[in-house]
């Protein structure tokens, strides 16, 4: 049971009042885009023994709307979905490598706009025909 007679103390107020600026805080989206790198190069390292495999930006994208193997790779339903999520939070996908930062090399963050064009130029998924 708590003291009737408790007050915090000044030291315990500043712990609920933080004095690290809020600017050095990350957001919400900048959490959901570090956690989504995190988590594709885990499927990629976990199932494949990879740190980033040709297409799995793709793959791990398509398996929440087709299951099935999708080329030579097999993301589950809830991996991707999972990934979805977090994309919708960071506004965006990682891919590796992108011709709009053509200094970077590995794994490049592109806004969702970007995503969907990117989708629509490469080569659809070879168990997916309805995606021409």
């Amino acid at each position: 049971m708590m003291n009737p007679d408790y007050t915090p103390s000044s030291s315990h107020s500043s712990i609920a009042h933080s004095t690290i600026p809020r600017s050095n805080h990350p957001t919400r989206q900048q959490l959901a885009r570090e956690l989504l790198l995190y988590k594709m190069r885990e499927y990629s390292e976990d199932g494949f023994c990879a740190s980033w495999l040709d297409s799995m930006e793709r793959d791990l994208w398509e398996a929440a709307d087709n299951p099935r193997p999708s080329g030579r790779l097999e993301f589950t339903y809830a991996a991707s979905c999972e990934c979805r999520m977090l994309a919708a939070i960071a506004k965006g996908w990682w891919v590796y490598e992108d011709e709009t930062q053509p200094d970077t090399k590995g794994p490049v963050f592109v806004t969702t706009q970007r995503w969907q064009q990117i989708r629509k130029t490469t080569t659809p998924a070879k168990n997916n025909p309805s995606e021409l």
